[in-house]
């Protein structure tokens, strides 16, 4: 449990997710002496407190770590150098990061892909590993386990993939 006094909140400037988190990824690195900074969003349904450490792992022998999601998409990406964070987070996101961390000079890796929640297309993915994780007693966050529970969404075979309903 974290105490409040020890917690600091400050807004955020810029006019997209990619102008917030670079200019804040920017404003550690270079004037709060941090040494590597990590940057997610809440559609990162299945992230978790190990996927976090392993990037930080990976950030002792590289400059950057990122962890894509299917579509081309980045759940999480951790720098220990500022890149250029302009529309870095433009379709696909991996590829457009990876090339922003190339031309800073700078080396990657990347996590395991996970899941990630985003579009009507993403919430089938979301809901059957949800509910396969609590099966297994898996690892899989309570706030979204129990919300797949309460919603009583019904996932479907498709000709084309799955489909949801109520």
């Amino acid at each position: 449990v974290l105490d409040p006094d020890d917690v600091r909140f400050e807004p955020q400037v810029g006019e997209t997710f990619a102008g917030r988190a670079g200019n804040t990824a920017t404003h550690l690195l270079e004037s709060e002496d941090a040494a590597s900074v990590g940057i997610t969003r809440p559609e990162a349904a299945f992230l978790a407190r190990p996927v976090i450490d392993g990037g930080a792992m990976k950030l002792r022998s590289t400059d950057a770590v990122l962890a894509p999601a299917p579509g081309g998409r980045v759940y999480y990406a951790a720098f220990g150098a500022p890149i250029d964070f302009a529309d870095c987070y433009a379709p696909p996101a991996v590829e457009t990061l990876t090339d922003r961390i190339l031309d800073a000079g700078l080396d990657v890796q990347f996590l395991e892909t996970k899941s990630y929640l985003e579009t009507a297309g993403d919430l089938a993915d979301v809901l059957t590993g949800v509910r396969a994780r609590r099966k297994a007693d898996a690892l899989v966050s309570p706030a979204l386990a129990d919300w797949v529970d309460e919603a009583d969404i019904v996932v479907e075979r498709a000709d084309d993939g799955l489909t949801v309903s109520r």
